[in-house]
């Protein structure tokens, strides 16, 4: 932007310039996965040259995201950034050729060129080096970097929470804070109110700047999808970008924003309704509570005594036994077997083994069997017990994707959600050992008429080191040295 607030058209040809001849080189520098990957990119040589910045261009400028003049500069910025893209492709052409595929594209002479079906010219014939040359990509782990807005979306908020590597991070925009200091209507409490709020629509903020610093949620889905359009006029690839819908958006306007945007061209959208989602990438400070908002709450006795307290007291196994399940999995530290035994249909009783006896491991793994089988006794959903084990993480996992494991709870909890929860049970049953689990039972296959012998490994007088189960041997060996984490008694090596 010029000193004057106005769009410096000769810098951006520059920046247009060198981009196009970077991602080109991009091409020959890739290192391709597989030959067939190598062979397409070199044949048609798509590059894809796109904006960020552009809400905050707009604030800088002074125009409205949500107004004609904001879309009609929109429509300029990019059709200035594909034409001088593709006047750097035709230099580039002229140095190193067009791109194999050249004469058989919607670029090539009329004897070879592709058309449309009555027979027309798709493109006018060019001579360029790629294929494609523009896009607008999804830019939002690279704009943090830069410390712009992403891609062609208005500004999500003036100040949002962030959630990233299950951290949560307050996000202000420095900008509006300058401005506010260098305007002196800056205050720690405002900034605070807007954080809380997720709007900035408070008296100490002056009209003008409501007007300009407008956010995703103040813009009606018509005008993102209208800013989209624009822009798709003059993009050869297609767009990213979300048609953002407040929490109480209805599904008629879904289907209005899918017709508008299919009428004015665009290839395709995305929306999201706010707080359609737990933990969702990107929440204002009244995300959370809006769905909590659309019912008053009721109102509460002028005086409630605290409940007491009810004493809870396990069912008795049954005498004669129960039918039991059993089921392998694969954990980072070793196999896991499970034993679930049921009562009415319904598991009462959690047995968990891994590794050998003695172990760290296998103690830990042993108390959540018996916590598990003492809640499950006393009447709690399995549902909520198999909510409170998934997802915990350990040092390493095991397995991809879906049937991925983080830990030896994860690998529990998984279980118990896939076959109780989700109804994923085998056909028939495996009952268990008799005498396990009889009336003096503890709710693990341990009675409690006789005391457990308690052992110790000592050297000298001195607790001997244990380190992690061994994946191989399922001895607690696994020491990490030298920066490995190796087994003492088979050999096993992670490195």
């Amino acid at each position: 932007m010029t000193p004057d607030r106005q769009v410096d058209w000769a810098a951006l040809r520059e920046v247009v310039h060198q981009s196009t001849r970077f991602l080109d080189d991009v091409i020959d520098a890739n290192h391709y996965p597989l030959p067939q990957i190598h062979e397409l990119s070199q044949r048609i040589r798509r590059i894809g040259l796109g904006v960020m910045g552009w809400a905050d261009m707009l604030v800088q400028l002074g125009i409205p995201y949500n107004s004609s003049e904001a879309t009609e500069l929109g429509r300029q910025v990019m059709h200035f950034v594909d034409e001088e893209s593709k006047v750097a492709s035709e230099q580039l052409a002229a140095e190193r050729g067009v791109f194999p595929e050249w004469e058989r594209s919607i670029w090539g002479p009329d004897e070879s060129c592709a058309r449309r079906p009555d027979g027309s010219r798709i493109r006018p014939m060019r001579r360029l080096r790629n294929c494609n040359v523009t896009t607008v990509a999804p830019t939002g782990t690279i704009s943090i970097i830069a410390g712009c807005s992403s891609g062609i979306e208005p500004l999500f908020a003036i100040a949002f929470w962030r959630y990233q590597a299950d951290s949560r991070m307050l996000d202000i925009n420095q900008d509006f804070v300058a401005q506010a200091r260098r305007e002196g209507w800056y205050s720690e409490a405002l900034m605070e109110r807007i954080a809380d709020t997720g709007h900035i629509h408070h008296p100490e903020v002056p009209a003008e700047v409501q007007r300009v610093w407008v956010t995703a949620h103040d813009i009606s889905p018509e005008w993102h999808v209208r800013m989209q359009a624009a822009f798709q006029d003059y993009t050869d690839s297609a767009i990213s970008k979300t048609i953002n819908f407040p929490h109480e958006a209805t599904p008629d306007q879904v289907r209005e924003a899918y017709e508008l945007a299919y009428s004015l061209g665009c290839k395709g959208i995305t929306v999201y309704r706010d707080g359609s989602r737990a933990g969702q990438v990107l929440s204002t400070g009244s995300t959370g509570s809006a769905a909590t908002q659309a019912e008053p709450p009721a109102e509460a006795p002028a005086t409630v005594a605290p409940a007491a307290p009810q004493a809870l007291a396990p069912r008795m196994v049954p005498a004669d036994g129960l039918p039991s399940h059993s089921y392998p999995v694969v954990t980072p530290l070793g196999k896991l077997r499970l034993f679930v035994t049921e009562l009415d249909g319904q598991p009462f009783e959690v047995f968990a083994i891994i590794g050998r006896a003695g172990s760290d491991v296998m103690a830990f793994t042993e108390a959540i069997g018996r916590l598990l089988s003492l809640a499950l006794r006393c009447g709690v959903p399995v549902k909520l017990l198999a909510e409170q084990l998934r997802g915990i993480g350990g040092a390493r996992s095991a397995g991809f994707g879906p049937d991925r494991v983080r830990s030896v709870p994860d690998a529990i909890g998984k279980l118990l959600q896939d076959h109780y929860v989700r109804g994923e049970r085998p056909a028939s049953a495996k009952p268990l050992k008799e005498g396990v689990g009889g009336p003096s039972a503890n709710g693990n296959g341990y009675h409690t008429s006789e005391p457990l012998p308690s052992f110790e490994r000592s050297f000298g007088g001195e607790a001997t080191a244990t380190g992690e189960i061994c994946p191989d041997c399922q001895n607690a060996t696994l020491m990490y040295e030298e920066g490995c984490r190796k087994c003492h008694t088979c050999g096993y090596s992670e490195c």
